[in-house]
């Protein structure tokens, strides 16, 4: 009898022993995965950190502030802000452009009329703006950097100072990979890029550092 009580107590312990555990893992089971939230956390903001989205862009915006649908370029407008005031006329027949710090000609269209992209680059050594000797055809990126995309005709911010602008094409300095015959070109009239045969003739805007 007595041996009966004990397996009996013994049963009972056992079962209570292994209900207690397989309650514990049950509520193990349900918690959330504490280190794996830290993991994602922590490579979402390495993600972050990598994507350059802490405010201190370097690329700047584009000037599009109008808004066409929910997150397009008008409604989110990332980028580097624009400076306030963007241009600064130096009173010598130059501007300074305080986003970029590239120092431009006042007078956008320094070959008086059109030229073709040799005649664009040589011309720079016979500009004197300013009285600086070290003016030159602008790269691609350079030329592109005056462009407003919310503006048009010209494509230029509301309250730029140069004179001369032509609604046309520009030449640049630099040439299309696939093409050593061509030149890029911006138009304009509405930003538009493209390249042309350097035979061709464009309006010529010369910038210096």
């Amino acid at each position: 009898m007595k041996f009966n009580k004990l397996s009996m107590l013994i049963f009972v312990l056992i079962t209570l022993n292994l209900s207690v555990f397989l309650l514990a893992a049950c509520h193990l089971q349900g918690q959330p995965d504490k280190t794996a939230d830290n993991a994602a956390a922590a490579q979402t903001s390495i993600n972050h950190s990598r994507s350059g989205n802490q405010q201190t862009w370097r690329v700047p915006q584009t000037g599009q502030t109008r808004k066409f649908m929910t997150s397009d370029d008008g409604d989110l407008r990332y980028g580097k802000p624009w400076p306030e005031p963007r241009f600064i006329k130096n009173g010598d027949d130059t501007v300074t452009d305080n986003l970029s710090g590239l120092m431009w000609t006042r007078n956008a269209n320094k070959a008086n009329g059109k030229a073709d992209w040799e005649q664009a680059i040589l011309g720079a050594g016979n500009c004197t703006d300013g009285g600086h000797t070290n003016w030159r055809l602008p790269n691609r990126i350079e030329l592109e950097s005056l462009i407003d995309l919310g503006k048009f005709n010209p494509a230029l911010p509301a309250d730029h100072p140069f004179i001369g602008v032509q609604p046309s094409y520009y030449w640049t300095s630099t040439t299309p990979s696939n093409n050593e015959d061509h030149a890029w070109v911006i138009h304009f009239y509405i930003g538009f890029v493209t390249h042309d045969d350097k035979g061709g003739s464009h309006y010529v805007w010369y910038v210096r550092n």
